[in-house]
């Protein structure tokens, strides 16, 4: 029995009206919480700036009626008050004597509804004692006038209220073009498929679609890509795994042969190419055998380890250092500039060995390197000219060593 076709459930709105309801939402969300935040937060900081000016403010009246006070001067003290409040935002200051008597009234001239209804959205009135000498000689109160407060706090209301509106009006006339266009979710689907055909873009996936039937066949696309693309990257991930196990030795993990005849043969091209110089370490284990034979394989690859490790330490991080196979290694350092520094290199090998080596049991081993040298160009053209001289040249450093000792 065929199966039964997918069939769309009838409560699925159309993408049309699912978009149109998104969007209007988002705008309506969106207009009145940024609205109501920036009006929030311009308040909470006019009223912080304006407290902080009152508190300022008070301190000034203060400093201008200590005179009076301390003479008991009334006349001095309203005049003061008139002086100094005449262009402040200051609705009322009273001032009182030591004994709390009223000493000195200033208030502003009535504004009306207005000026009521800024009062109450005015900080908290601040009261202060004056004090002079540790001696108290009287109390200030003062009242700020909030009414440039709120009509600066209208404006910048009326202004926020103006680019949300703008905003949304733009946002409604792009969300009304955008929903003309039925055919995206399809044409996106089409493209997808085009990307990982042709471009092999495994990473793209089909958006989600509003419409019951579109976002079915959505989702079976991105399963269907999704196994593809986990496929396609575990292949890869063990394609890597081979070449690397092809191409590095497992006990010390540098390159192996292959991978060093196939480096030096691209260095001896690049050398012709750019009229350049190299050199090539052939790098044999003195007495490794001997190790071997009495302390075991677990010695020999400890040793083995260890002094591929050395090697790596002495060269530059773009030069190679190779397992050629058994205790044989080389060292291809490309490009060379002066071959006193390759000598060196040699010499600094020569003296990273005369640590001794740790052994997993027993007392630890001392080793040396046998080294020998080939330049290009001087001592061959070719990779394997190279490595032939190097060979030679360490096993006369083998024979020399040998008839000293």
């Amino acid at each position: 029995m065929n199966p039964t076709p997918r069939q769309a459930e009838p409560s699925m709105p159309s993408l049309r009206a699912e978009l149109r309801r998104a969007h209007l939402t988002l705008i309506v969300v969106s207009v009145v919480l940024a609205g109501g935040l920036l009006t929030a937060l311009a308040w909470g900081a006019l009223r912080t700036h304006a407290m902080h000016n009152l508190q300022l403010l008070s301190r000034t009246v203060g400093y201008t009626v200590e005179a009076a006070l301390v003479f008991n001067d009334k006349e001095a003290a309203t005049e003061a008050l008139n002086t100094v409040l005449r262009d402040e935002s200051v609705a009322e200051v009273r001032l009182f004597d030591a004994s709390g008597q009223p000493f000195a009234h200033w208030r502003a001239q009535a504004g009306g509804l207005w000026s009521e209804a800024a009062q109450a959205l005015w900080p908290t009135p601040i009261e202060m004692a004056l004090e002079r000498d540790g001696k108290v000689l009287g109390r200030l109160f003062l009242r700020g006038d909030g009414s440039e407060l709120l009509r600066f706090l209208l404006t910048v209301v009326a202004v926020v209220l103006g680019c949300l509106a703008a905003t949304a009006w733009l946002a409604l006339r792009l969300g009304q073009r955008m929903m003309g266009h039925i055919v995206g979710p399809l044409q996106a689907m089409v493209e997808v498929a085009h990307a990982v055909r042709h471009d092999r873009a495994m990473h793209r996936r089909v958006p989600a679609a509003g419409v019951a039937e579109l976002q079915a066949f959505g989702n079976d696309f991105n399963a269907l890509l999704d196994e593809l693309a986990l496929r396609e990257a575990a292949l890869e991930q063990e394609n890597a795994h081979l070449a690397h196990r092809a191409e590095h030795d497992a006990l010390t993990k540098l390159p192996n042969r292959a991978a060093f005849d196939h480096a030096l043969e691209a260095a001896v091209a690049r050398a012709h190419a750019t009229q350049g110089q190299l050199a090539v370490l052939f790098v044999d284990c003195d007495r490794f055998k001997q190790i071997n034979d009495t302390r075991g394989h677990a010695a020999g690859d400890a040793v083995l380890r260890e002094v591929a490790q050395r090697l790596r330490a002495q060269v530059r991080d773009n030069d190679i250092v190779a397992r050629l196979g058994g205790d044989e290694f080389a060292v291809l350092i490309a490009p060379v500039r002066d071959f006193a520094r390759v000598h060196g290199i040699v010499t600094a090998l020569e003296h990273a060995m005369l640590l001794p080596i740790a052994a997993p049991e027993g007392p630890p081993l001392q080793m040396a390197l046998s080294i020998g040298v080939a330049l290009y160009p001087e001592h061959g053209t070719s990779a394997s000219a190279l490595l032939h001289k190097a060979d030679n040249e360490m096993y006369r450093v083998k024979r020399q060593r040998a008839q000293v000792a």
